[in-house]
This record gives C-alpha cells, structure tokens and sequence, in this order.
C-alpha cells in the first residue's frame, strides 16, 4: 500500500521523512493553507529545498498540492522544488492536466467527497489523464479538515484510475483501511490526525501507524 503524508512544511522533520519509509510527501502552495510550505513559519524555503534533497535522495516521490493555479504557475513550483507530481486540490478540469501531463509532468487530481452523488459524478475523463485520483473529505478548506467521509460509497467508484484514500485518516483506523477492499485503491493520504501543530508532524506516531498498515 502506498503512503503519502501531506502537509509538510518543517525543515527538521522533512530531513527525517526517509526513516518513515512512506513512498510520496506532499508540500501544500495554497496560501490559504495553515500548512502553506512557504509560509516560513518552521524554516526558511532554503531550508526547505536542502532538506528536500535528502528525501530525494531516498527515492521518495515530491507531490506539490495546488489549489487553481495556472499552468506558469504550476511549472514555477515544480521546477524550483523539483516536484515529481502535481496534485490539483481545486476545481481544476481534465484539460488543465492533460496540458501538464504534455510538459512531462505527472498528476493526482483530488476529488471532494460528501456522498454518494460525489463518486457517481466523476467524469471518466480523468482516465488516462491523472495518474491518481485522490478522495477527500469535500469542505471549504481544501483538506485538512480532519474529517471522513462515508467510505461505503467507493465502491460505486468504476474508473480506471487507481485512488488514494483521505480525508481525516488517523492513528486508529489501520485496520479498517486494510478491510477496504476495491480494486482500484492503492494508498493512504495521512495529514491533520498526525499533527503536534499544523505542518508539524508527529513522526514517531506516523512510524507506528505506516508499520502497522505494512505489517
């Protein structure tokens, strides 16, 4: 099962993702975001972008998390942090990511969910397109919000595209993650439950918790 824990904005802890031997890490550049990576509230963006290299040099995957960006924007970003995924978190459309997908960028697109009418409204044309789709509690902030939704209408979920699971994941739901089945999840989205402060991870807790999904 694939791992990635977003929201990652302390230079100390991103130095020491590697020991967590999770698979992506994801850096939020939505301003609005309490987990803003360059909101230089933990670290400077120098380093950042040293601490970043030894994730790199780990083999970890870099997920940039954008919220309705242009396409100048998103190459900025994935140039200057050398990002290995895009991940639209807006109301972006299919378009914008197969113009990405041409610049040789690879692309998780994130897909708010409060029902059932969320799943059966997904339009297949994300096939083919996103590399993931990614599932998250639907609220105004954008993720993060700490909270589910009801995982029994993923199995209404007939695309193509392999799924990542979010929203409001936390230390005790190891087990009932390992009990969904559908053909198409591949990973975990880990964020806010594993939080000392937002963008400051709890990394011996996601240790436990990574160890227990892989067990």
């Amino acid at each position: 099962m694939l791992v990635k824990v977003c929201g990652m904005s302390s230079p100390e802890k991103i130095e020491k993702y590697p020991e967590l031997s999770a698979d992506f890490m994801g850096l939020i550049f939505y301003p609005k975001s309490k987990r803003f990576v360059e909101s230089g509230l933990y670290g400077t963006e120098d380093e950042i972008l040293k601490a970043l290299a030894v994730v790199r040099d780990a083999g970890i995957k870099i997920v940039g998390v954008f919220v309705d960006e242009p396409v100048s924007t998103l190459q900025f970003y994935a140039n200057k942090y050398s990002l290995d995924y895009i991940q639209l978190h807006g109301a972006e459309n299919p378009e914008l990511a197969r113009k990405l997908k041409s610049l040789g960028h690879k692309v998780i697109k994130a897909i708010p969910v409060s029902g059932l009418e969320d799943i059966m409204n997904i339009s297949n044309d994300w096939d083919g397109v996103a590399d993931y789709l990614l599932f998250d509690y639907k609220c105004a902030e954008k993720g993060g919000s700490g909270k589910k939704f009801d995982w029994s209408v993923l199995s209404e979920y007939k695309g193509e595209t392999p799924f990542i699971l979010s929203g409001g994941l936390g230390p005790d739901d190891a087990q009932d993650i390992l009990n969904l089945s559908h053909d198409k999840f591949v990973g975990v989205d880990l964020n806010s439950k594993f939080e000392i402060a937002p963008g400051l991870k709890d990394l011996d807790l996601l240790t436990k918790f990574i160890n227990e999904l892989r067990a």
